[in-house]
C-alpha cells in the first residue's frame, strides 16, 4: 500500500491506538470467550456472559482492524477468512437458541457473520492485487466493512440482552 496518511488519518491512529491499549488490558485481566466456554461445567448452556466476551473479542479484532489499515500497512493477515474460526463463529457453532427470538436472532447473525467475512475476503483480495493507498483503504473500511461489523455488533448485544432477561437458551 502507498503510505500517505491524511491528518485525519493520523489523529485517528493516535486515537486508537489509546482504545488498543485499553482494550489489550482488559484482555490481559479477564477471561478469553475460548477459555470460558472449555472451563463451563454444563457444556448446553450459555449466558449472557459468554456473548459479551464474543463481543469484547469481536472488537479486539475490530480495533486490531483499523489500527493497521490507519498505519497503511497491508492489514489482511489480521482478516479472519473462515467463519468458522473467529469467536463469532465458534459461538455460533456451540448454540443452540430454544426460543423463537433466540433462533431468530441467531439466523440474522449467523447471515451477517458470512456476509462480513465474504467482504472480507474480497478486500483481502483487493490488498493483494491492487495496492490501494490509505486514503482507498479508509473508504473501503467505511463503506463496505464498518456497516457489516455494526450491524454484527448490534444483533450479537440484542443476543446478550434477550439472554440476560433469564429466557432458557441452551
Amino acid at each position: 500500500m502507498k503510505n500517505k496518511p491524511s491528518s485525519q488519518l493520523k489523529h485517528l491512529r493516535k486515537a486508537l491506538e489509546k482504545v488498543v491499549k485499553e482494550i489489550s488490558e482488559l484482555f490481559e485481566k479477564e477471561v478469553s470467550f475460548e477459555k470460558r466456554l472449555k472451563d463451563r461445567k454444563d457444556p448446553s448452556r450459555m449466558d449472557s456472559l459468554y456473548i459479551e466476551l464474543v463481543i469484547l473479542d469481536f472488537l479486539q479484532k475490530k480495533a486490531l482492524l483499523i489500527k493497521e489499515a490507519l498505519k497503511c500497512k497491508d492489514f489482511s493477515e489480521h482478516l479472519e477468512l473462515d467463519p468458522q474460526k473467529c469467536a463469532v463463529g465458534k459461538f455460533l457453532s456451540s448454540f443452540c437458541p430454544l426460543t423463537e427470538v433466540g433462533r431468530y436472532l441467531v439466523e440474522e447473525i449467523r447471515g451477517v457473520h458470512e456476509k462480513l467475512h465474504e467482504e472480507a475476503r474480497r478486500l483481502a483480495e483487493e490488498i493483494r492485487t491492487r495496492n490501494p493507498d490509505c486514503e482507498d483503504i479508509r473508504k473501503i473500511l467505511q463503506e463496505r466493512l464498518f456497516p457489516l461489523f455494526n450491524e454484527l455488533l448490534e444483533l450479537l448485544i440484542d443476543l446478550s440482552n434477550h439472554l440476560e432477561k433469564g429466557e432458557p437458551e441452551n
